[in-house]
């Protein structure tokens, strides 16, 4: 698939990073109980914020810049996992946050619409 990378930056340094792809064909199994459409779906393969600014809106900020690509590229749900690697805690309500659904084994998903509705409204 076309894997895609969005950078956050100012003053010359790397706020954060997203990738994914747009030309998914998510598992529905892995998707059981979200409302997923007929493909394509996006996928958000990796997300990084760096600490220092988290809190900042520059995690929302990638978020909106996929979402927007998902509908560009007429992308009819976002999926990703949430990564355990730490406290998966504060990635849940960051993703509630931005309008995803959370499933209980930390499957997430959206519609494109819906998370740019929520982020455009925080």
């Amino acid at each position: 698939g076309c894997n895609v990378v969005f950078v956050a930056e100012a003053a010359g340094q790397i706020l954060g990073m997203i990738d994914g792809t747009f030309d998914s064909d998510l598992d529905h199994e892995l998707f059981d109980g979200f409302p997923v459409p007929d493909a394509p779906h996006a996928f958000i393969t990796r997300m990084h914020v760096h600490e220092s600014v988290r809190s900042q809106g520059v995690g929302t900020g990638l978020i909106w810049r996929f979402a927007g690509e998902a509908v560009a590229r007429r992308c009819t749900f976002i999926g990703g996992s949430i990564d355990h690697s730490s406290d998966p805690g504060p990635r849940r309500v960051f993703f509630k946050k931005c309008g995803f659904d959370v499933s209980p084994c930390d499957n997430i998903g959206g519609l494109p619409d819906t998370v740019r509705s929520a982020i455009s409204s925080l």
